[in-house]
Formats: C-alpha cells, structure tokens, sequence
C-alpha cells in the first residue's frame, strides 16, 4: 500500500528525518505529505512510533477533477471493495483544498460520499448499506485539482497521546514539540531544559525520546478495529519498543514561575509513565542557572496574542535572554509568535524557521551554543 504520513506545515524536515530513522529509505515529499510503501504491519508501526505526525493516511487513489462530475467519477472508479467491507459505517471525515476549483467542503463531502456508497453497493450486489460495522473515515485532499481520497488509520490526531489532561494556557501541542525536539537532534545525549514549561509538553515529549517509549502506546487507532496487525508486527513493536528502552543519563528539567502549572505538569508527566525522569521546579526564568557544557533549552514562551499582552511576550523574550546568556555551550529553540522577539531578546537568531502553533503563524527562533 501506499502510506502517507502528514505533519504541521515547517515540521517536514522533522518527519522526513523520522521516517529516515525508522528504515524508511525512500521518502519522497509530496506537498508536505511523505509517502513510504507497506503494509498493514508498517501502518501500525508509523501509527505507534511517528512522533511528530499528525495523521497516517492509506491512499486509495488520485487524479485530476475539476469538477464536481470528475470527483463523483474519481470516487466512483476507486476500488473501495478492496479496502471496505460492506458493514463499513462510513464518512468523509476531512475536506481540504487549496489551489483549486472545487473548494466547497461540504459539496465534496456529499458528491463524494454518494459515489462511494453506490461503488460499494455495485461491488457487493447488495441494494443497501447495512453500516453495522467498524468506522472507517475517509479524507479527501484537493492540492491543483488533483484530487486524493485516503482513509485515515489514525482516527483522533496523533497529538493526542493520552497524557495530556490538564493542559494548562495555550499549551503546545506535542507533535510540534516533539518536532522541534528533531529538528534539535536531540536524542538524550545532553542535558535539556523547559525553563517556561507550562504544562510540561516539552519535557515530556523530550523524556520520551530519552527513555525510548513509543509516543503512541497508550493511545488507541481507527485501523486498529478493521484490519488486525498482524501477531507478529505487534510482537516486532513491543520488541523494539524494549529495545529502545534506557535511562537517560543526563537530566531533564522542568520549571516555571507558576506553581499551579508544576502541578499540572508532574500529573502530565505521571500520566506518560516518565515523571521519574523529570526532575520539577518552582523557578523564575531568567533565574535559570546549569554548570554543563553542553544542554538544550526548548521553551514555548508567552506570544502576547492568546494570553497576556505584548508587554508579557517582551518581558519574557528578555528574561529568557538573561537565563540563556549565562549559559556556555547550549542551544537555544524558542518558538514565538511575537515578532519583537529577536529585539527584546538583543540577539539575532542563527536561524529561524515558520511554523503554525494553534492556528497562529510563529517562528522558532535557533540559537547555537
């Protein structure tokens, strides 16, 4: 099958990075999407490990259409039999389209919807759909009026790892996190820090991959109820899943100003099985202090656009600058939306790069150590 692994837009490089790391050899990048072959097996194993993905995808087929005649006969010619069975409930859960003529989602939604329906009553010979079994959603992405109909194997977005409950303010989601972590390299090789850490996200997400669990292991799939993984796929994960485990030899830190947010984190933390890797503190920002020679500091400090006001966002771009300024050997990632942030800072980035955090355009800021 052809499988497509998608991300936030500015996380590509992260996933490609992923997938390279995972086996997947070939990896071409298809408007943001990545697309690998497999089969069922590779399906739960991108589901389970992938951290920085937002959805596995199964493509069923493409082409153009332009119209709304084309879709119907797109989705009417694709061999839905073969990845359906006739109790499938089914729904176009998801319409996007950019660049191209057919742009009303709830049109595409409907035209679609019926040309599957009356493929899968053809294929069957059956003059209804009994929809008494297992949920199969369907997306449609329209990029240049090339239409693509998927079905999603992950279901809920693979953000939603299980842990997260209490969340905190305009918290960042943990495949951004997880994203900005391997776009850092960073593997648990060196000491890291969350000096702003709210909720925990960050330091979560970076024991993790310190310790080797699977981002996705305590979370259930779509898939999971149509087409069982085979026995020995299921074996081959939690194989390497104990494989993979360790302790991590340097320290992971946590620590923010407010106390109800430490709270918050460690239940987080608790929740993803690493809070004895975390070590939590009650701390000022710019108090931050480390004697290493070498750390990573990720933080994801207020933007001045959800929460506070811009004179929030300056203060913290400038406490963040005294903590970072008495470190040696570190690196800095700081994803903001506030552009003040290199002057309040008083420092350019060595690089930056776009992303889109909770429908908001911001930057992550990079400063090498």
């Amino acid at each position: 099958m052809q499988i497509v692994a998608t991300c936030a837009s500015g996380l590509e490089a992260a996933l490609k990075y992923e997938l390279k790391s995972l086996g997947y050899s070939y990896v071409p990048e298809q408007q943001g999407h990545f697309m690998v072959q497999g089969s069922w097996d590779d399906v739960y194993k991108l589901n389970v490990m992938l951290r920085c993905a937002n959805r596995v995808l199964v493509l069923v087929g493409s082409a153009k259409a332009e119209s709304f005649d084309e879709l119907f006969d797109l989705a009417y010619s694709l061999e839905w039999q073969d990845f359906l069975p006739k109790t499938a409930s089914l729904a176009i859960a998801r319409v996007s389209s950019s660049r191209s003529k057919l742009f009303s989602k709830s049109d595409c939604q409907r035209i679609a919807m019926k040309a599957v329906c009356e493929k899968l009553l053809k294929a069957y010979r059956i003059n209804a759909l009994p929809e008494s079994g297992p949920f199969y959603p369907i997306n449609i992405g329209i990029s240049n009026d090339i239409a693509s109909f998927y079905l999603d194997t992950s279901g809920e977005s693979l953000h939603k790892r299980g842990y997260s409950i209490d969340r905190g303010q305009a918290p960042i989601k943990e495949t951004i996190a997880a994203g900005i972590l391997n776009l850092a390299r960073y593997k648990g090789e060196r000491e890291f820090a969350d000096i702003m850490c709210g909720s925990g996200t960050f330091a979560i997400e970076a024991a993790l991959i310190a310790t080797g669990k699977p981002p996705g292991a305590n979370r259930g799939f779509a898939f999971i109820s149509w087409e069982k993984p085979s026995q020995t796929a299921i074996e081959h994960i939690e194989m390497l899943s104990k494989e993979m485990h360790r302790e991590p030899e340097y320290r992971i830190l946590a620590s923010d100003i407010n106390p109800k947010a430490i709270v918050y984190a460690k239940q987080n933390a608790e929740r993803a099985g690493v809070l004895g890797n975390i070590k939590f503190q009650v701390l000022d920002c710019k108090d931050f202090r480390s004697r290493k020679a070498k750390g990573l500091i990720a933080v994801n400090p207020p933007y001045g656009q959800r929460l506070g006001d811009g004179n929030d966002a300056h203060s913290a771009a400038r406490d963040l600058s005294a903590a970072y300024s008495s470190l040696s050997g570190w690196d800095l990632f700081a994803l903001s939306a506030y552009e003040g942030f290199e002057a309040a800072f008083g420092q350019k980035a060595d690089k930056n790069r776009k992303l889109y955090s909770g429908g908001m355009r911001a930057y992550l800021y990079q400063y090498f150590g």
